[in-house]
């Protein structure tokens, strides 16, 4: 929620993704499993960001993670 108020979309990214640092790059062979996120992110994070003006954290959030507004925060915007 912090990163969210900074409006620092490259820290939101990192505090939600998981990322894989056990597996050496370029030297797999098969699929990559698909990891879950750190966090569930929620409409409440995408309240706080159309409130702060965070609208790349609010595209993040809808479009890349599949959050849908509920109509106050469609108000909002």
């Amino acid at each position: 929620m912090l990163a969210i108020r900074q409006r620092n979309l490259k820290m939101v990214k990192i505090l939600v993704e998981r990322g894989d640092k056990n597996v050496a790059r370029g030297t797999e062979k098969h699929k990559k499993r698909r990891l879950d996120d750190r966090v569930v992110v929620n409409g409440k994070m995408l309240k706080l960001a159309v409130k702060c003006g965070a609208h790349e954290i609010a595209r993040y959030l809808t479009e890349e993670k599949g959050v849908m507004p509920d109509m106050q925060t469609l108000l909002e915007i």
